[in-house]
């Protein structure tokens, strides 16, 4: 099968959109399908076999995303050429509309996945102005996007319950996105992985270590663990916050840590190789996530698969994954956050217990798993596309028809 991936957002960008179409990539090549990708060009990207570059900019209000701004005119002579079987956009912008006009003019089934919660990100536009039109308008354009495909894939319960909310009418299909688990398990296999990433940190074998990895962002919640530390410090002195990655709120939160944290205490290490990621999740004790933003949360998995303990905020977004005492642990707000790290971080047999649950509840959400159900879902959109265009001829035929009979 020949697919094409058309996204605004892919390597070297650093997002959950990346990873899933890296990994979609690469699931689907492995099961003997070739795999066109469509992306904006950037200055720091490289050159990949079978990915196709547009010209683009920087966004406005987020200078590390790029758009796609002009088609050149052989696109779609390319296009034409590699014989595309099915279309799956990925994002909701430039790209994402070409996709729709190359859909129609190929008359080409296309499939959508909605990877993101527009409605906690409109505050990047906004600036906490008008943020109830803004709301509006991601109901109002989400619709309107979804309802111009064949298919639509929803990573997890949250999405679709919030897609038909906004009216979305097309078939929805729930597919949760895959993690390549054997670099994560491989890192998990390794004591030396972990021993040296300490190392550089500077950070004893023995200290507890609560660990983020992410972008750092607003809707990240970010405050609500360095708030933690304070309090969990009270219980557990040696306890320390591992930040990994980077972003808009990075000054912002370095000068929180500065004000309520005692020194050394909180670590920033800027942005990591994608590569080294599966080193910094291993150095960990405990993996956090306060976010209630996600539409699915693969940071979770990635922890999982590392064999690292898992807290995460409550949310629908994870409930597929998490059970509470089982193979992770929740808490439902700030102030329950410090008493939950510091049970993970004391009961040593119960934390074990959850790590091995956890490890098991990962291999649900493989590469290969997401792989197959995604060729299952393209092979029922190429079959649903077909009876649409035949039911289509058959209406054009029956109108020519009753015009060509009609009195005179």
């Amino acid at each position: 099968m020949n697919i094409g991936i058309f996204t605004d957002s892919y390597r070297p960008e650093i997002s959950g959109v990346v990873v899933s179409v890296q990994t979609l990539k690469k699931a689907l090549t492995a099961r003997g399908h070739r795999v066109f990708i469509f992306a904006p060009d950037n200055p720091a990207a490289e050159s990949e076999e079978d990915v196709y570059r547009f010209p683009s900019v920087p966004v406005i209000f987020q200078k590390s995303l790029r758009l796609a701004v002009s088609v050149p005119p052989e696109a779609l002579t390319a296009i034409r050429q590699i014989k595309l079987e099915v279309i799956h956009t990925q994002t909701e912008f430039t790209l994402g509309f070409f996709a729709k006009a190359v859909a129609r003019i190929l008359d080409l089934p296309i499939i959508h996945t909605y990877h993101t919660m527009y409605k906690d990100y409109v505050h990047y536009i906004t600036k906490g102005k008008l943020v109830q039109l803004s709301e509006d308008m991601v109901r109002v354009l989400s619709r309107k996007f979804c309802n111009a495909d064949d298919m639509i894939i929803a990573p997890t319960d949250k999405v679709r319950n919030l897609l038909l909310e906004y009216g979305v009418k097309r078939p929805l299909r729930i597919v949760p996105s895959g993690v390549d688990l054997a670099r994560f398990q491989l890192a998990a296999k390794n004591p030396e992985v972990r021993k040296g990433v300490r190392e550089e940190l500077k950070i004893l074998e023995t200290t507890p270590l609560v660990v983020f990895i992410g972008r750092i962002a607003k809707e990240k919640s970010i405050d609500m663990l360095i708030r933690a530390m304070p309090v969990l410090q009270a219980k557990l002195p040696e306890a320390r916050l591992l930040i990994v990655g980077d972003g808009p709120e990075k000054a912002l939160l370095e000068k929180m840590v500065s004000e309520i944290c005692e020194t050394g205490s909180v670590l920033f290490t800027g942005s990591r190789p994608w590569a080294d990621i599966p080193s910094y999740y291993r150095a960990g004790d405990v993996f956090v996530s306060a976010s209630v933003t996600e539409t699915q949360g693969l940071t979770i998995l990635e922890a999982m698969a590392s064999e690292v303990a898992v807290v995460a905020r409550q949310d629908p977004s994870f409930a597929a994954m998490i059970t509470d005492g089982v193979d992770g642990r929740l808490f439902a707000g700030e102030a329950d956050l410090p008493e939950t790290l510091f049970q993970i971080l004391s009961d040593h047999e119960k934390t074990s217990r959850i790590i091995g649950a956890a490890r098991e509840k990962a291999l649900l959400y493989s590469a290969e798993t997401f792989g197959q159900k995604l060729e299952e879902t393209y092979t029922e959109v190429i079959g649903l596309h077909k009876l649409r265009s035949r039911h289509f001829v058959r209406r054009i035929r029956r109108f020519i028809l009753t015009r060509k009979l009609a009195p005179r």
